[in-house]
């Protein structure tokens, strides 16, 4: 955890809760990569519970806990990963729209909210609900290209997982439309090439690969 004390300590300095926050999201980040998914869970519900009840503090303690959920999801712990999102969208839910601004990983709302159920449904193996939140976002309506691509990625990961490549195929293309700079990075690149691997003749496939620069 000492790679996180420096930017901690600075954090405090500014006397800013909002920057502790971020602090405390960046690390959280980096132990749930480590596996070390309690430890995450834990430091990221104490830094939100330092959070007051102003919309920029209410703004970090969601994503606090969307980051919390997902790293729950990713060990497997369904109870906490449900309790986690529903306190998150509880947050959202308090918080004034009229106040938004943008922190990482994205802008905190409602709709982001809705993003994170598809990704964490999506870890938990329930990919029918996963769908079901995708169904009742645009992504023309999320906030930045970040974030469209991320939904879109996410849904892509369901549509690959069971085994429905030309589905698959249309959450990248709208990736690509909605969010060309992310249609680039490693984990879109991976996707699109196991599809063309297992599905060589899908007509525009090859040419989305080789646009984005996948290995073939």
């Amino acid at each position: 955890m000492t790679g996180g004390d420096p930017a901690r300590a600075q954090a405090e300095l500014t006397g800013s809760a909002v920057v502790m926050g971020e602090a405390a999201h960046s690390m959280g980040v980096t132990l749930r990569r480590g596996g070390e998914y309690q430890a995450a869970i834990d430091h990221l519900r104490q830094a939100a519970d330092r959070l007051g009840g102003h919309p920029e503090e209410l703004a970090m303690r969601g994503t606090l806990m969307l980051t919390a959920s997902y790293s729950a999801a990713q060990a497997g712990w369904r109870s906490q990963a449900m309790e986690l999102i529903g306190q998150a969208e509880e947050t959202a839910k308090r918080r004034e729209t009229a106040a938004q601004r943008l922190y990482i990983p994205g802008v905190f709302g409602e709709d982001q909210t809705r993003v994170f159920r598809i990704s964490v449904h999506h870890a938990l193996g329930e990919d029918d609900q996963a769908l079901t939140y995708a169904e009742k976002i645009d992504p023309r309506h999320l906030p930045n290209a970040e974030r469209r691509g991320r939904m879109c990625m996410d849904v892509a990961r369901v549509w690959h997982g069971l085994a429905e490549p030309q589905k698959a195929f249309h959450a990248l293309r709208a990736l690509a439309s909605y969010a060309p700079e992310e249609a680039t990075r490693p984990k879109v690149r991976a996707i699109a090439s196991e599809l063309l691997v297992m599905n060589p003749e899908m007509p525009g496939l090859r040419r989305f690969v080789q646009r984005t620069g996948a290995a073939v």
